[in-house]
């Protein structure tokens, strides 16, 4: 009883903080109106990858 409590709580938990959609930052997709921000420097310049 005790490993079956166990797994249904590990089951769940995995549900529960698990992404509903994957991230691909494409205009339709998850992601497409998140903005950068970078953190180092204090006037916040253009991201460059």
């Amino acid at each position: 009883m005790k490993k079956l409590l166990l797994l249904l709580l590990c089951v769940s938990s995995f549900h529960m903080f698990s992404q509903n959609a994957p991230i691909d930052f494409e205009t339709p997709g998850m992601g497409s109106n998140w903005t950068w921000n970078v953190f180092e420097n204090d006037d916040n310049p253009p991201l460059e990858i």
